[in-house]
């Protein structure tokens, strides 16, 4: 495995053990009370800026990866729409990219 693909494997790990981490422990504590998460999230007027950032940036991850695995056949790529729904852009498009770098095999008839 190449230095890049270990990198993005890294942040991928990353990610999930960081920031994901803060949500798991926020949601025991809190349980699944999405309005009181929606509204901690969104207390001030620059968090609320980068909420919004972070969506626009996972539904521009969540259109690239579906356009490209079209575009590449790539059907195991599509994986990462879920991830990034679930645990977000920062886990979803380093392991997309982690996942793009690898080689297809294509067998042409």
């Amino acid at each position: 495995m190449d230095f890049t693909r270990l990198s993005f494997l890294g942040l991928t790990l990353l990610a999930l053990a960081f920031p994901v981490r803060r949500y798991v422990l926020w949601v025991r504590q809190h349980g699944f009370d999405w309005e009181r998460l929606v509204a901690e999230v969104t207390i001030t007027e620059p968090a609320t800026g980068l909420v919004g950032s972070i969506l626009i940036a996972s539904a521009a991850t969540i259109i690239f990866i579906i356009g490209e695995a079209v575009l590449r056949r790539d059907w195991l790529s599509l994986i990462c729409v879920p991830i990034t729904l679930i645990f977000g852009v920062g886990v979803g498009l380093p392991f997309y990219l982690y996942l793009r770098l690898r080689p297809l095999h294509r067998h042409f008839s």
